[in-house]
């Protein structure tokens, strides 16, 4: 009928108290003998009364009075470790509490700063949580006003512990309670939401602990033990309390989806990828593998994306890969700032595809102006949408025939010859990619000679390009028989822009 001191004196490391369905258990009194007391389970008990403590719980995180009808609400604020439901409920000077409820226990009343001192002797006691403090602990008082905290509520640390109360109906009565009890509106408002975020909070843990012990029982086939009878009546009961509150957490639901599949196979819950539909627990897993919502890994770039926005998601991703297969800016930041997923979170691309096309267009940006005087001059031409330079004016190779296949410029056009690849190699120098530079002939027959004088023609190309300060290997000679004497420039496969 009573636990008290003549048991807790002697389990002082108690950390859990469980006294399920003790329908003789009247009080529990002494708690503070065992400070380390985390969790208090004490569900339909029905003849308790008393819960009664002179001190603060400091690590009780967890209590569960489900069903203990004659447990009056006030026998159960004080276990509920907030200093200021402590303090209201021992007649500390309303003040006090809403500076602590606010978590701002740093000055006294009447707005002084604390000073940190130590106890000189054990006869101290903490104005907040009522906490005896021993000789020579740290403290923070208000000598003129003789307010002294202890070290603990001078941090305003606080906690919610979350509480299954009796039932539903004690939210209600409390703030009755406060209404009569006279206390100021803002903070009977506080009390009020304090006390209901800790039943809230009850009744979500209870549901997941007892989900958790059902699900390994099921794994475990221990379907006809005595602790799956036990595991799967409480889960029920905390399901009844989660109802009652009209607490809202489909995860959690859908965490504990195997449980509830054998104590409550019919609730139906949300589905969580997004489809805004609502499924019998029983059927949820089948539902998440058809859902159009669920996710899956695009190939190409690796990211999650919903099955039925993938075919968009890829498009988004072409549109980006294919603009920086160019040089144009405007192209750029167009597939750019459409890949960041404003339009929709399908069109959210890697981080690493977007640092890489945030980092062309910074170089563009810097790029770009400086090409376009060069391109004024009009011996070149950037085409920016294909990565090619294209050479405006004739390069005057001199004529040669079989068998001579040396490479050499027409007499008297050196002049020329410096000015229209000195802005080749500038030009190819800001880009700084690697590009082909072709060497072509007007003939192809025989095969052999011409490809020679092809390839020397590239080549002495490329070495006037280097002369002129472009960077050595960025021009890549090949020669090409054909299509005329001409030099075509243009941006390798793959090759990517110099940062």
């Amino acid at each position: 009928t009573l636990l008290d001191r003549t048991l807790f004196e002697y389990v002082p490391l108690l950390s859990k108290l469980q006294v399920r369905d003790c329908q003789s258990l009247s009080a529990i009194r002494d708690l503070e003998l065992c400070p380390s007391l985390d969790t208090l389970l004490a569900p339909r008990c029905t003849s308790l009364r008393a819960v009664q403590l002179r001190a603060a719980l400091r690590h009780l995180t967890y209590v569960d009075f489900q069903g203990c009808d004659q447990l009056k609400l006030d026998q159960i604020l004080p276990l509920l470790g907030g200093a200021d439901i402590t303090a209201m409920w021992c007649g500390v000077p309303e003040e006090i509490i809403l500076k602590d409820a606010r978590g701002c226990a740093i000055e006294c009343p009447e707005n002084h700063s604390l000073s940190r001192m130590r106890t000189r002797s054990s006869n101290w006691r903490c104005v907040l949580c009522l906490k005896k403090v021993p000789e020579n602990a740290v403290i923070f008082g208000c000598t003129p006003c003789s307010f002294d905290v202890c070290d603990y509520c001078a941090q305003g640390v606080s906690h919610t512990v979350r509480t299954v109360f009796p039932s539903a109906a004690v939210h209600s009565e409390f703030v009755d309670a406060l209404a009569a009890a006279g206390i100021s509106d803002k903070l009977a408002a506080a009390q009020a939401a304090m006390v209901k975020e800790a039943g809230i909070e009850g009744a979500r843990h209870k549901v997941s602990i007892y989900a958790e012990e059902l699900s390994l029982l099921i794994d475990g086939g221990d379907h006809d033990s005595r602790s799956y009878e036990e595991a799967a009546e409480e889960l029920k009961q905390g399901l009844l309390c989660y109802d009652e509150l009209k607490v809202v957490d489909t995860a959690l639901l859908r965490l504990a989806s195997k449980a509830l599949g054998e104590v409550d196979p019919q609730r139906r819950i949300p589905c969580l990828l997004g489809c805004a539909e609502s499924v019998p627990v029983s059927e949820l897993i089948q539902h998440e593998q058809s859902c159009g919502q669920r996710l899956v890994t695009c190939e190409t770039c690796g990211l999650k994306v919903n099955v039925d926005q993938m075919e968009h998601h890829q498009q988004v991703e072409a549109t980006l890969r294919a603009a920086l297969q160019t040089w144009s800016l405007h192209r750029l930041n167009g597939a750019l700032q459409r890949s960041y997923g404003g339009h929709c979170r399908s069109c959210k691309m890697s981080a690493e595809l977007l640092q890489k096309a945030e980092d062309l267009v910074a170089l563009l940006s810097k790029v770009v102006p400086q090409i376009l005087p060069v391109m004024k001059r009009g011996n070149v031409e950037v085409d920016f949408e294909h990565r090619q330079i294209h050479i405006r004016k004739e390069v005057p190779f001199a004529k040669r025939t079989p068998p001579d296949s040396s490479a050499a410029f027409r007499e008297g056009s050196a002049g020329n010859v410096d000015a229209i690849l000195g802005d080749v190699a500038l030009a190819l120098k800001l880009f700084g990619a690697k590009m082909y530079v072709e060497g072509h002939t007007g003939s192809t027959e025989p095969p052999a000679y011409w490809q020679e004088l092809a390839d020397n023609r590239s080549a002495l190309i490329v070495e006037v390009l280097e002369k002129h300060g472009c960077p050595k290997g960025n021009a890549i000679p090949r020669g090409v028989p054909g299509g005329g004497a001409k030099v075509l420039i243009f941006a390798c496969d793959g090759a990517e822009l110099a940062t």
